[in-house]
């Protein structure tokens, strides 16, 4: 964890130090726009977002399913609802990406601060406790990690 925790402060000091405090908030508008290397990151990187899009939004879906039709048999409403669904989460997620691109490192930073916290750090302390802790003070660490990793959520959202 401290190793993890030097590699992260070395690097954000690193880029402080070269690029200064005016860096623009995605990485590949610095690079030369011209440039044909620049040109093919950008169409592999859109790429990318296409064929990734369903296995992101997939889970979202299985879980608005389960809950709206987990109930309804296999019929055509069913089928037509479900794909209906899909369709309003699909639209939901293309109105938030236009309406929010002007705002796109703020959106970003929200979600790292309010989902990569407590993934970083909750989550594998909840998994040692679960499966691995044997002793008090192994429970102890994980218990403090928690909490420790809850008030980061909280003070990284205010």
């Amino acid at each position: 964890m401290w190793t993890l925790l030097g590699v992260y402060l070395f690097f954000g000091l690193l880029c402080y130090i070269t690029f200064g405090a005016g860096v623009e908030p995605i990485i590949t508008e610095m690079l030369p726009p011209t440039s044909p290397v620049t040109i093919g990151i950008k169409i592999l990187f859109c790429f990318n977002l296409i064929f990734s899009y369903p296995i992101c939004i997939s889970p979202t879906n299985l879980v608005l399913e389960g809950f709206m039709f987990g109930g309804m048999g296999q019929s055509k409403l069913r089928k037509w609802l479900k794909n209906l669904s899909r369709f309003c989460v699909c639209l939901s997620a293309a109105y938030l990406a236009i309406e929010l691109q002007s705002k796109m490192d703020k959106f970003l930073g929200l979600l790292g601060a309010l989902c990569c916290a407590p993934l970083a750090l909750a989550l594998p302390a909840i998994l040692h406790l679960k499966l691995l802790a044997q002793t008090r003070t192994d429970r102890a660490i994980d218990i403090v990690l928690v909490v420790v990793s809850g008030a980061m959520l909280v003070l990284s959202a205010a």
